[in-house]
């Protein structure tokens, strides 16, 4: 419309009783750089640099952390990956848990200390799946991080309790026999 208030300058004239964004008015009355969010999602259509401007201006999305305006399923304000936009551009790695959304290392466990699964070793990828260390290195892929395991180089034993060098599982390899008495035993019985 020609000749009516428009308080940001931008060309496009202020919302009225008689006069909607619906009409064409602007969306954006005190924004200069944004006039229309064709989704209706908030997010001006006009791209960065312009303030706040709508990363997927054709889908209706509430994401403000990575990017405006996409879909983010989770609610924690980092949008869903999509074809153009990877966990490595930013998107979220664990668009089902809001808990979590960043992964550095790439190993299924969330960079944030109180989320989820938790990853105990985030800049290092890791395979150890024992609560309390998720994601740490695990040499011998027996679940439990290299930091904990008294054996990290056999899969079969991960814990020692009298210490005496012969592991805690009977099953596994030199299963100890006296797993809380310290011993040497190498014929008949480990330890």
């Amino acid at each position: 419309r020609n000749g009516c208030p428009d308080q940001d300058g931008d060309g496009y004239s202020d919302p009225d009783s008689t006069w909607t964004t619906a009409n064409g008015a602007d969306a954006f009355p005190t924004d200069d750089t944004q006039w229309v969010a064709t989704d209706g999602d908030g997010y001006g259509d006009n791209p960065p640099p312009a303030t706040t401007g709508d990363a997927c201006p054709s889908t209706n999305g509430e994401s403000d952390q990575d990017r405006y305006g996409c879909v983010d399923t989770d609610g924690d304000g980092f949008s869903d990956p999509d074809s153009g936009w990877t966990a490595s551009n930013g998107a979220d790695a664990f668009p089902s848990d809001a808990t979590q959304w960043v992964d550095s290392d790439g190993d299924g466990y969330g960079n944030n200390a109180s989320g989820n699964n938790p990853d105990a070793c985030p800049s290092q990828y890791g395979t150890s799946t024992e609560v309390g260390r998720l994601g740490c290195a695990d040499s011998d892929g027996d679940g439990y991080a290299d930091v904990d395991d008294a054996f990290p180089n056999e899969g079969t034993q991960w814990a020692d309790s009298d210490g005496d060098g012969f592991g805690d599982e009977a099953s596994g390899f030199q299963g100890d026999a006296c797993p809380n008495t310290p011993g040497t035993s190498t014929r008949d019985r480990f330890g």
